[in-house]
């Protein structure tokens, strides 16, 4: 083998292309760079127009508005301000991995993608603000009701939106009589979850990223297949990928990941409430109803935020180290096991073994290369066992 296509054949078990390698460390620098100079571009231009005036300005600029107006117009056009500053580093992204085979997504597909996004964004943004500035209005506790009806939406959103999501921006179908589907319908029956359906996502229209998911709620609870990981990954490969988000599932680790995301947004709107009286204090704000409040707010979350997201990090690094051993032990199936993270690997060609500081401040995920080690490590603990 000696390209990306080249797995598209499911040799099986799997062994790592080295030409991909080397390619794929080289892209895998080049995107982490992209991504850090987007970052800093858009937390500086966060900065520059919530410190350097035009933001102040903006509010100045609405106040012959009714406030619900003032609120909505001011947050669509940050929405849109930040869109258009970042289009060109996003674009400089998806062009990198589209020249790479990574995104399959045309220009014109990833540019409809991003003005619905846009949309939407720009739509929740004035809703949310309006329902601050109410509750603002309404109570000196408003920041315990904002947190409680944030809460109520990630409620909501987790259970809902997804399956919402996923039918604006894809298709969905069920899977039915492939031998995937027997291996699926195998490991759902022996961890007594035959009532979860088994979709298909078309995620090939856009990208050769090959994943699954459980997503819904009550009786349209299902497991969802990208059709990338049945077109290019043998059925028993698919099996323990799909077995590791069954892992996330039965270990409650959406409700855990909720729970975590609750106490962060009380504690997160108690900041905002301190720092509404200081921006009222020092007469930052014109009036309380002063829409540039919300970019004094969205500068306090983006700073505590990348504060905070290395031990966040860190968790969710722990979160799928249980989900590739609940894969390991529930399919007992090493060999597939590895040799689907390494096909997932030279696939979507990521670096298996990043620099360790890399890792430990932005990688939400094991590295492939301790992935491997891991099912290593227990083929060889049950070898032993049965020796013994």
């Amino acid at each position: 083998m000696s390209s990306a296509a080249s797995v598209d054949e499911p040799v099986y078990p799997y062994t790592f292309d080295a030409e991909l390698r080397r390619k794929a460390r080289f892209l895998s620098a080049k995107l982490f760079r992209a991504s850090v100079v987007s970052s800093a571009f858009e937390t500086s231009l966060l900065m520059l127009v919530t410190f350097g005036g035009p933001g102040a300005w903006l509010g100045f600029a609405l106040m012959s508005f009714p406030w619900f107006m003032r609120a909505a117009m001011f947050s669509a056009l940050l929405v849109l301000i930040f869109y258009v500053g970042s289009m060109p580093f996003a674009y400089w992204i998806h062009s990198i991995r589209s020249r790479n085979g990574i995104t399959t997504a045309g220009a014109g597909k990833w540019l409809a993608d991003s003005l619905k996004v846009l949309f939407l964004s720009a739509a929740v943004a004035a809703g949310a603000s309006v329902l601050l500035f109410a509750l603002m209005m309404l109570s000196g506790f408003w920041w315990l009701l904002a947190a409680t009806a944030y809460v109520l939406f990630v409620i909501a959103y987790s259970r809902f939106i997804p399956l919402l999501a996923l039918r604006f921006f894809r298709k969905l179908s069920l899977l039915e009589g492939s031998e995937t589907h027997h291996e699926i319908t195998s490991l759902l029956r022996s961890l007594s979850l035959e009532e979860l359906d088994i979709y298909v996502m078309n995620e090939s229209s856009r990208s050769r990223m090959a994943n699954a998911f459980v997503a819904g709620i009550g009786k349209n609870k299902k497991i969802v297949l990208f059709d990338n990981l049945i077109r290019l990954f043998t059925p028993r490969e698919a099996r323990c990928i799909a077995a590791h988000e069954l892992g996330h599932y039965l270990a409650g680790d959406s409700f855990r990941s909720m729970l975590s995301q609750i106490l962060i947004s009380y504690a997160s709107a108690y900041l905002l409430y301190i720092v509404y009286g200081m921006a009222l204090r020092f007469h930052s704000i014109y009036s309380p109803e002063d829409p540039y409040i919300l970019l004094l707010f969205s500068a306090t979350l983006t700073i505590t935020g990348a504060a905070l997201a290395p031990l966040r990090n860190y968790l969710s690094r722990r979160r799928e180290r249980r989900a590739d051993m609940f894969s390991l032990e529930s399919c007992k199936d090493p060999v597939a096991f590895i040799s689907g993270e390494k096909r997932l690997c030279d696939i979507n060609l990521m670096d298996d073994n990043p620099p360790l500081l890399r890792r430990i401040l932005f990688a939400t995920h094991p590295s492939t290369a301790e992935r491997v080690l891991m099912g290593e490590q227990w083929h060889r603990s049950v070898e032993t066992v049965k020796e013994s």
